[in-house]
């Protein structure tokens, strides 16, 4: 069967909450190695890992993945996935973009995340419900859907970080086809964008449309201390 989907991991060195986070240890293996083998078990891709870092490149080659080495100047993960592009072969007509900081996402939902582009979104990404706490925390990205006429996926027509009465969570997965991903990379961070801190906005205020698939579940996100702490008791309680 002909592979036209890439998995790309986008992995930095310098994270500000948690230094070198790609390469801490959860059990017996690494962050990045614990999401690189989410992204396998999913049918009919092929997996990279993009990185701008020599340390994190020679670990994953070490445990057998394929690295697409990229600029440190890339200020988001969708820019480091994009600027992994041109390294991709010709036949890759759809890239999704799977945070290096998830080791316990489903499987299934990364194949979720296609669901869009099938139904002709230009971008696909997962959102969940969010409990009321969450929805006054600015921490974490609200995403204002509606329905569709096709079961299953929503459209998304903004996100934000301010408090919102209405609204689901925006988990950080995403899909695009090569044409959008392309178009993204050529155009500067949009004002709105720089100022939520949010680059799916830069999709939508280019004109591209982006549909949401909604899932049961909060994959675990590891970005601090505290939650590399708990991914390590889970991975000890449960896998």
């Amino acid at each position: 069967m002909r592979v036209e989907t890439a998995i790309i991991i986008p992995a930095r060195y310098g994270s500000t909450r948690l230094s070198a986070k790609a390469l801490r240890h959860i059990g017996q293996i690494t962050l990045i190695e614990h999401v690189w083998r989410r992204a396998q078990d999913v049918p009919n891709t092929v997996v990279y890992v993009a990185t701008d870092h020599d340390e994190i490149a020679k670990t994953v080659s070490g445990f057998g993945g394929e690295v697409l080495m990229t600029s440190p100047t890339c200020e988001t993960g969708s820019d480091r996935v994009a600027d992994a592009l041109s390294q991709l072969p010709s036949g890759i007509n759809n890239i999704v973009n799977l945070q290096g900081d998830l080791p316990f996402i489903n499987s299934k939902e990364v194949l979720d995340v296609l669901k869009p582009l099938e139904s002709g979104f230009d971008v696909g990404t997962l959102v969940a419900c969010m409990p009321d706490d969450k929805q006054r925390n600015p921490s974490f990205v609200k995403a204002v859907v509606s329905v569709t006429p096709t079961p299953g996926v929503l459209q998304c027509h903004w996100f934000c970080r301010a408090s919102l009465p209405y609204g689901h969570h925006h988990l950080g997965v995403y899909a695009y086809t090569r044409d959008a991903l392309e178009k993204f990379a050529q155009q500067s961070p949009h004002p709105l964008e720089m100022q939520e801190r949010l680059e799916q906005l830069r999709f939508l205020t280019l004109g591209y449309t982006i549909g949401a698939v909604l899932v049961n579940s909060i994959a675990m996100e590891v970005n601090t201390e505290q939650d590399l702490e708990d991914a390590r008791a889970y991975e000890m309680q449960y896998q």
